[in-house]
């Protein structure tokens, strides 16, 4: 049946080998013998926070279920569970069919707003315009209060404060034109802020438009289609 195996042969004929031949010139008697299915449990977490195992033991059986939660280390979130089991919520039950191998993933607050540039007019080596957004990976939703972008001597080129509300999933972003181009490395240089509200508390998210990470330059059509906002902001000088 599911969840279980053949383990071994008990009475006239005894072993664990299967199939086995008989002589029948006389008549036998056995038992065979089945076990339940046996997996392992392994857990690993990221920097920022513990697991609970329950029950915590070296192996399981099929069928038996295991209770895991997250808790995390002050000045981080749970940001979810990765890998056999995928799931957002801190406490979770799985029946176990199988060797589970999990990742529970941790985050600071900032580290969990991911900026990207996600698209722009780029021409002739310089920016004619440019989309910047933040996705929210926390497992609630943030207000955003401000958006800066300072070039790389910290004078404030523009500004918006729209308290915009982001879900947890969702972006925000900004598409800034020039009036007067800067050179593509010049604005890689280009600092821009973020300042956020999140269950009440107030943080900066603040990085150089180059340090866009792995999510590379797309055109400008292409903007990502979970943004809620995207609003243009044009710089003249």
């Amino acid at each position: 049946d599911e969840g279980w195996e053949f383990s071994h042969w008990e009475g006239d004929l005894v072993g664990e080998e299967n199939p086995v031949t008989v002589d029948m010139k006389s008549g036998i008697e056995t038992t065979l013998v089945f076990v339940k299915k046996e997996f392992t449990v392994e857990v690993t977490a990221s920097d920022g926070g513990q697991v609970n195992v329950s029950p915590n033991k070296e192996i399981y059986t099929y069928g038996e279920q295991v209770t895991f939660e997250a808790t995390s280390d002050e000045g981080y979130v749970f940001l979810g569970w990765s890998g056999t089991l995928s799931s957002s919520e801190m406490e979770v039950t799985v029946t176990v069919e199988e060797n589970v191998e999990i990742l529970a993933e941790f985050s600071t607050i900032e580290d969990a707003l991911v900026f990207s540039r996600t698209g722009g007019v780029y021409i002739n080596g310089r920016v004619h315009s440019a989309s910047l957004s933040l996705r929210n990976r926390l497992p609630e939703q943030f207000t955003l209060e401000k958006f800066e972008l300072l070039n790389s001597n910290e004078n404030t080129l523009t500004t918006a404060e729209d308290d915009h509300i982001v879900e947890s999933g969702e972006s925000i972003g900004y598409t800034v034109s020039f009036g007067i181009q800067p050179t593509e490395s010049a604005f890689s240089e280009y600092i821009v802020k973020w300042h956020v509200i999140y269950k009440g508390e107030e943080y900066l998210k603040q990085v150089k438009v180059g340090s866009s990470g792995s999510e590379s330059i797309q055109e400008l059509d292409n903007i990502d289609e979970n943004s809620k906002h995207f609003n243009t902001l044009r710089i003249n000088g």
